[in-house]
């Protein structure tokens, strides 16, 4: 996550280590593994059914499995296609079905991909950069793919993911657009495009395949902007802006010298306002995020008002190895009520005017960061409401289908937001700034928004 990144898709080729392209499974396999899912989510999950009723879920299960026994050879990406939906119908972001791996793998060996970036808005695709072609150009609205309807594209992509919240699903579905294509689509490497420009006129495109790695470079030279883990920047003498777009676990020690260094530098500069953005933050680890509330705030504070676990078999292994100190109950459902916890001592905390910028991209633990700034009434929280659940289903167990080996995920913890109560929502900002689908890339609306804001009304937030 050090190296520089434009996408998701950029972000999936350089991390995964290189694997082995699966062989097609048996029938008989397929249905196995569908049966190891099923049977391994309900184990492990506090309440799969809590979105969805149990019935239609077994009803869809049993569709499933019919299908997978109409066929004698099941590819990776073909049960992908089964699975992940059934997957997804559970409504919990933190459980899934990956087909990451296998797409490195293709990657690896050159296979070519759909070389156009998209934006997904309210269901319309948008172009908004042509890597290979002048036409379809950015700004025009792509109608079918291959003659599959555009509509018919969305539906398939959305069912694949399990994202409550419309806007974050969009989000996720416009930097991974790619990826889907490939992993739900035989496409080969021509792709027949019917679009439409901003007067309603159609026309068609016919464009090839670029490999990935082309593609990554040109979507580089293209833009030309660094997305860095963090950054200090003053738009204002009167305003630092902190931007926060990870809280990974393992950049521990490089995450808090940069937070120290910046609240330095904070301290030492005329900024009366601070904003710290977490738009791009998709979590992370809590230890760093509670890290951060340290330097806005000496305020009492609660990362989750409760946490349950489900110790299940699996999970009681894992905290035996990670946890040792624990004693673990019997099976069940354990429930931690959190005290309130005083911050660490700082010699640096900004005291200012706190705004903190959230949007769909803010999932996980920095949903948990702008809960408990809203929560505790430590800053406002501006821009859109957050992708990720305010209280959630989380801490992801990883396994494996015994077959095919894709990797899968599965929640077995609840968290409860900071307030103690749940309403299915995400954080819901104090000042609302809609990007309406704009490209930030070119121009930060919802910044310059805030700044403006700021201006006007100072210290009155």
């Amino acid at each position: 996550m050090s190296k520089k990144i434009l996408t998701v898709l950029s972000l999936v080729i350089l991390i995964l280590t290189v694997g082995a392209l699966g062989e097609p499974i048996n029938r008989e396999q397929a249905v196995e593994d569908a049966l190891y899912l099923r049977e391994t989510l309900e184990s492990i999950h506090p309440n799969l059914y809590f979105s969805r009723d149990r019935e239609e879920s077994d009803r869809q299960f049993r569709e499933i499995l019919g299908e997978l026994k109409t066929q004698n050879n099941w590819p990776e990406k073909c049960l992908f296609g089964q699975l992940a939906p059934y997957v997804a119908s559970f409504g919990d972001g933190h459980t899934f079905l990956s087909i990451t791996e296998p797409f490195r793998e293709y990657a690896f060996r050159g296979g070519t991909i759909f070389p156009l970036t998209v934006r997904l808005n309210q269901g319309k695709i948008t172009v908004t950069a042509n890597h290979i072609n002048s036409e379809p150009s950015r700004g025009t609205s792509i109608k079918s793919i291959n003659d599959v309807p555009s509509s018919k594209l969305y539906k398939r992509f959305a069912s694949v993911l399990g994202a409550k919240r419309r806007a974050h699903l969009e989000l996720t579905l416009s930097r991974s657009f790619p990826v889907y294509i490939w992993a739900l689509y035989d496409f080969g490497d021509r792709y027949e495009i019917i679009y439409e420009n901003e007067s309603g006129v159609k026309n068609t495109a016919v464009v090839p395949g670029l490999s990935v790695n082309h593609l990554r470079e040109r979507q580089e030279n293209s833009s030309g902007k660094e997305h860095p883990k963090w950054a200090l920047s003053f738009p204002r003498n009167d305003v630092a802006l902190l931007t926060i777009n990870t809280f990974t676990g393992s950049l521990k020690d490089e995450f808090e010298t940069f937070v120290q260094k910046s609240f330095e530098k904070i301290e030492s500069s005329e900024a009366e306002s601070l904003i710290i953005d977490l738009r791009k933050n998709g979590g992370g680890s809590t230890e760093l995020s509670d890290y951060l509330y340290g330097f806005v705030s000496s305020r009492e504070f609660r990362t989750f008002a409760e946490v349950r676990v489900k110790l299940s078999e699996p999970i009681r292994k894992r905290l035996a190895e990670t946890r040792p100190e624990f004693e673990l109950p019997e099976k069940g459902i354990v429930t931690y009520n959190s005290e309130l916890q005083t911050p660490s001592e700082r010699k640096t905390r900004f005291d200012g005017n706190l705004f903190v910028l959230t949007g769909p991209g803010t999932f996980s633990t920095a949903t948990n960061f702008a809960a408990i700034i809203k929560d505790y009434g430590v800053g406002k929280i501006a821009g859109e409401e957050t992708g990720g659940l305010a209280s959630s289903y989380g801490d992801i167990y990883y396994d494996r289908l015994p077959n095919s080996n894709l990797k899968f995920g599965v929640s077995f913890k609840y968290f409860l937001r900071p307030a103690g109560f749940d309403n299915g929502r995400g954080v819901m900002p104090d000042i609302k700034i809609n990007s309406n689908g704009l490209d930030n890339e070119a121009e930060d609306f919802v910044l310059a928004s805030l700044l403006d804001r700021i201006s006007r009304t100072g210290s009155d937030e």
